[in-house]
């Protein structure tokens, strides 16, 4: 079987991707108590990019954190004070060569 085509460069809009493979959003509850990335998510999200993701879509960002939080440990993204986290760990996805994006929730 070949996969030929799921490996080749894709485009979501202006977006070039180094392949098809997007990693789909799931909560996997990684992030600090005070909604931030923490360490161990980041190295989560950058081992998918390092093994190939294009993409890696993390589910359940917290757009008002805390009240409109799921968990204790959900990231959020509703202060600039997160900037910061989130800026590392975008960082790590893109030093391999892929993209990051969220899947929002409240």
């Amino acid at each position: 079987m070949s996969y030929e085509h799921l490996l080749s460069p894709g485009r979501i809009g202006t977006m070039e991707l180094r392949n098809r493979l997007i990693m789909a959003p799931m909560g996997e509850e990684l992030g600090d108590e005070n909604g931030e990335v923490s360490d161990d998510q980041a190295a989560y999200l950058e081992a998918r990019a390092k093994g190939g993701m294009a993409v890696v879509m993390l589910g359940s960002v917290g757009v008002a954190h805390p009240v409109g939080c799921s968990n204790k440990r959900q990231t959020a993204i509703s202060d600039d004070k997160f900037i910061p986290s989130w800026r590392r760990a975008a960082d790590r996805v893109h030093a391999h060569g892929g993209k990051i994006a969220m899947q929002l929730t409240h």
